[in-house]
């Protein structure tokens, strides 16, 4: 691709020198940095090379990764998804295009490399896309070197810059530090846009049924503070391979880790710590199979209050895991042509949530299916409450025995909820900040327009629910609801007449 003529260099700085001018206003050398032909690079292919003055400490690499995603976060350039390769003080890196606007995207990198300078010492960098052209940096450059340093082997170059291969360095490989900091810095990146989207939300009108999203003040439900021994035991080498920040993090009562088989890969099982050892589950064969025998992997996971049990579902089926043993119970199926979307505890049972229906079941017998507007799932059993978002608007639901009722909803959508002092609290993701939910535990508490069923028998089906008798004007019973749910009153038979 070219520039347009008489584009502006986007690297130099303000005022920029001649190649013979102040030699500080060039931190560091630079080759292809403004070229006027390059390779096309938008879907993560604009490839830099970085040479280090030195090998980076773990510290040092986890504030780079930090840098990295923070700088790249808005503007032009984007973060690429592949890993950093390392060799030593060299790094691979590349970026993408979030807009098609000639090099313009070369400004963010710059950027990013001047604060990389001052956080660790850059030997030089190539542009390895470049083809032809330069500014007053190359310039520059080019007369501190007519070429860029020695270093690794196997990184592809177009023509215009190349590093001679150095045998003595290693190949270059990712670094597990440098990324698991980069997953963390995207996770706070992703927080602070979905706390400032319900900072929002506060300020909206009220949410319906008298739902309001307020700020909660008084003292946060707190994480535990697992103790670094206790994680050590999900990093050591093992043919398991732990999926992003391995934590899931919604999961606090104990740790719980999702379980890959490649890099960015679908989740196929789930990893917890017992006895002072890892352990993993053998799921049902197909659990975590989409359509056609594809792998899918889990699409949704809930642990019980107790921390013991945990529910695990794939794309058709779900199980539930005994944390304490290893048994592992498959749960009821569903008709083959639902989807599950995610599984939940609820204070009788558990519930499956599909497209826009929840299913509930409570013990021995068919489900029982409501209708929801949604297709994402929170439960707090605590609470005998769902929470389901439609990626705009989240439906709050009470749920009593196979009983389901709106009870509201508010324009927002959550990542975490839990019952705290008497409150239903919210956040998009912890530690981020709480929100309560005010006016929940009293619509959960409302009448639901339905009589909840009695817990059924050892051994014994579910029954309809009870129909609910309602009050005329004048004092006389009239029944109220049919089991089919309309939730209008009958008429009121005439009296007869002596």
């Amino acid at each position: 691709m070219r520039a347009r003529a008489g584009s502006r260099d986007p690297l130099d700085p303000p005022g920029a020198p001649d190649p013979d001018g102040e030699r500080s206003a060039w931190p560091f050398r630079s080759y292809g940095h403004a070229p006027s032909d390059w390779v096309e690079g938008a879907s993560d292919g604009h490839a830099f090379s970085v040479q280090f003055a030195v090998a980076l400490s773990d510290e040092v690499l986890r504030r780079l990764a930090a840098l990295y995603e923070t700088s790249l976060a808005e503007g032009d350039a984007r973060p690429a998804a592949a890993p950093w390769q390392w060799s030593g003080r060299f790094a691979l890196f590349e970026v993408g295009e979030r807009r098609a606007h000639g090099r313009s995207f070369l400004g963010p990198v710059t950027a990013f490399l001047r604060a990389a300078h001052a956080l660790a010492p850059i030997r030089d960098v190539v542009y390895l896309n470049a083809r032809e052209g330069g500014g007053a940096w190359d310039a520059w450059s080019l007369a501190q070197a007519p070429a860029p340093d020695p270093g690794p082997a196997g990184w592809a170059c177009h023509g215009l810059f190349c590093r001679v291969v150095d045998a003595a360095l290693p190949s270059p490989t990712p670094s597990d530090v440098f990324e698991r900091a980069r997953d963390a810095a995207r996770s706070a990146a992703w927080g602070r846009a979905a706390d400032a989207e319900l900072e929002q939300a506060v300020t909206k009108t009220s949410g319906s049924r008298g739902l309001r999203l307020v700020r909660f003040e008084g003292d946060a439900p707190q994480a535990p503070v697992w103790p670094a021994s206790d994680l050590a035991l999900f990093r050591t080498p093992a043919s398991v391979r732990l999926a992003g920040d391995h934590l899931v993090p919604w999961l606090w009562e104990r740790p719980i880790a999702r379980v890959e088989t490649t890099d960015d890969g679908p989740a196929v099982n789930v990893a917890w710590l017992r006895g002072g050892a890892r352990r993993t589950a053998a799921l049902p064969d197909g659990l975590v199979a989409g359509d056609l025998g594809h792998l899918q992997g889990i699409v949704g996971l809930a642990l019980h209050p107790s921390g013991e049990r945990l529910l695990v579902c794939g794309p058709r089926r779900a199980a539930e895991i005994l944390l304490d043993t290893g048994e592992v119970r498959e749960l009821p199926p569903l008709p083959s042509s639902l989807r599950l979307l995610g599984v939940g505890y609820t204070a009788d049972g558990w519930v499956a949530l599909t497209a826009n229906v929840v299913h509930l079941f409570v013990g021995p017998g068919r489900p029982r299916a409501a209708a929801v507007a949604g297709t994402r799932l929170r439960s707090v059993s605590a609470a005998s409450a769902l929470l389901i978002d439609d990626g705009c608007t989240t439906a709050l639901y009470a749920v009593h025995g196979t009983t389901v009722s709106r009870a509201g909803a508010v324009p927002a959508m959550f990542g975490q909820a839990r019952v705290h002092d008497g409150r239903l609290l919210v956040t998009a993701q912890p530690p981020g900040r709480w929100y309560e939910l005010a006016g929940a535990m009293e619509a959960l508490a409302r009448p639901t327009g339905r009589r909840a069923p009695a817990r059924p028998k050892a051994g014994a089906g579910l029954k309809a629910p009870a129909a609910k008798r309602t009050l005329t004007s004048r004092g006389a019973g009239a029944r109220g609801a049919s089991s089919r749910g309309s939730g209008r009153p009958a008429r009121r038979r005439p009296r007869r007449r002596a």
